[in-house]
Order: C-alpha cells, then structure tokens, then sequence
C-alpha cells in the first residue's frame, strides 16, 4: 500500500499516511506537536504527491 508523506511545518515531522487517513483532512494533525493547521502533503518536483510504502513509523526530527 502506498502512503502519502505529510510534513508539519511547525515541528519539521514527516509522517506517512494512508489515504484514508489523509481523506479526512480536518481530523488529521501531527503525531509530535499535534498541531493541525501547519501540515502540508509532500510532492515530488513534477508537483505529483510523494508516496512511500512505508507504514507511519517516523521519528520525530528532534528526538533524541
């Protein structure tokens, strides 16, 4: 299965979700900060969406 990437802008955590997840918009919010209103859907330089086959496992930028 394929995952979209989205990034928070405010923290810099990139997270992948399914998208179903990322059907519904409104409800998503970063799992570090928590924040909603920053996230933002990654895209490759041709403006698709970027994808990864990846399961939403992803480390916070700053953890240590």
């Amino acid at each position: 299965m394929e995952y979209l990437v989205v990034e928070c802008l405010d923290c810099g955590n990139v997270m992948e979700k399914s998208p179903e997840v990322v059907a519904d918009w409104a409800a998503l919010k970063c799992s570090h900060c928590h924040n909603k209103s920053t996230l933002e859907l990654l895209r490759d330089d041709d403006g698709t969406l970027h994808t990864r086959e990846a399961p939403d496992t992803v480390t916070p930028p700053n953890a240590e």
